[in-house]
């Protein structure tokens, strides 16, 4: 009797050869499935924006870099949650004063509160035009007549030649950013001086029950 009968080598072959079919179409599919996703976000990957200064506000110019135009274009600004004005004002404190947080007391709690409910210019700018479109190497402009907010969000939407909806999000802090895209989410433009999170984990920990304390101050405030 031999160790390896033939008829379970055969059928252990036929197993192995069947598994590494297998193992080619999964990663075929695979290569397949990013393909279509890198192909996909192509044309919005081309989109670039600007802020530029003006005497009063701000201007937010969209530039068109692919070869296909976009459509639906508009200008949108969000208020912020009183926890994520709160969060991040204590995260920019971290980063910027010696990597101490400095606390704030609960009366200046309040006038965050309060400064929310008076933001200016919060909602939508369509673009002027017929079709809200911008062909290949043109540019658009939104103008704000007010300061950027730190309490508030600000984007600009689009659709691609595909119809695909898209938003980048920017901030007065852009600089030299790098961005994230994601299908029919937001494309995020980075705070350069938002490193509160990359911090020595025996720091980290200290932060981050920092953090907690706050959000649960914010949550006590909003019963």
């Amino acid at each position: 009797m031999t160790i390896f009968p033939v008829e379970i080598w055969g059928t252990v072959a036929a197993w192995i050869s069947a598994v590494g079919t297998t193992g080619s179409v999964a990663a075929a599919a695979g290569y397949y499935i990013y393909d279509k996703r890198i192909e996909a976000k192509s044309q919005a990957r081309h989109i670039r924006i600007r802020l530029e200064k003006r005497d009063t506000g701000f201007a937010v110019a969209v530039w068109n870099y692919s070869d296909k135009a976009i459509y639906d274009l508009y200008a949108e600004s969000q208020a912020k949650t009183l926890e994520e004005v709160v969060v991040f004002g204590e995260i920019i404190r971290f980063d910027l004063e010696n990597r101490k947080i400095k606390r704030l007391g609960p009366d200046q709690y309040d006038e965050i509160a309060e400064s929310l409910k008076h933001l200016p210019f919060l909602g939508r700018m369509d673009m002027e035009g017929r079709d809200n479109s911008i062909g290949p190497g043109e540019k658009a402009e939104f103008l704000y007549t007010v300061e950027m907010s730190g309490a508030a969000r600000y984007y600009v939407g689009f659709r691609d030649s595909n119809a695909r909806a898209w938003r980048l999000e920017y901030s007065e802090a852009m600089g030299h950013t790098r961005s994230h895209l994601s299908k029919d989410k937001l494309i995020t433009y980075e705070h350069p001086t938002n490193m509160a999170l990359r911090l020595h984990p025996r720091k980290y920990k200290k932060h981050r029950d920092r953090r907690k304390s706050v959000r649960k101050w914010v949550k006590e405030q909003q019963k």
